[in-house]
């Protein structure tokens, strides 16, 4: 079964594509959740906003440090389009400019 799986993987570009979009569709909800808990239990608007308060000692450097690099890594890694978890609406990527 597994080894079907993979033959229809490699001859299908199509079926690949659905199952990372499936994937995406899973995740993108799931990170944003966790992003705004993360961003409220510190009482900012941003990742960075972490590394400041905690390089002014308003927070203490654990776990808070750990928290501001999880929202960083997805970011730079390219887990998540940045635009698709950062806007507010991402059907309308746009509205990050405003």
């Amino acid at each position: 079964m597994v080894r079907e799986v993979i033959d229809i993987l490699k001859s299908s570009p199509e079926a690949k594509l659905e199952i990372e979009v499936n994937a995406l569709v899973h995740t993108i909800p799931e990170s944003r959740e966790s992003r705004k808990e993360i961003l409220s239990r510190y009482g900012v608007t941003k990742p960075e906003d972490i590394k400041a308060k905690i390089a002014k000692s308003e927070l203490n450097a654990h776990p808070a440090f750990e928290d501001y690099l999880s929202q960083e890594e997805q970011l730079h890694l390219g887990c998540l389009p940045a635009f698709i978890y950062l806007s507010p609406n991402p059907h309308n990527p746009e509205a990050l400019l405003s």
